[in-house]
């Protein structure tokens, strides 16, 4: 939630990712995708405790980080759904 209070779109990068084409030669749309990904990355960074940052310190991208986040917190689908057969 807090992610896209930020801005519609730092979530976006952050629930889709982004691909830059051409890094030598990024258009505006990968500039505004980069910061975008560079602010949730901070807000996240900014959320966690030590222990948390230290499994997802080397993920560049905030997708890379919510992935890791969702499967250590929710599970994979597999375990989800098993989580879900329980209830």
């Amino acid at each position: 939630m807090y992610l896209g209070s930020i801005n519609d779109q730092v979530w976006e990068v952050t629930e889709n990712d982004y691909a830059i084409i051409d890094p030598d030669d990024p258009t505006n749309q990968d500039k505004i995708n980069k910061q975008c990904n560079t602010m949730a990355l901070n807000t996240i960074y900014n959320a966690i405790d030590s222990k948390v940052f230290e499994q997802i310190k080397d993920c560049e991208r905030a997708n890379e980080v919510w992935k890791r986040l969702e499967e250590t917190y929710e599970g994979t689908p597999a375990v989800k759904s098993a989580k879900l057969y329980i209830l």
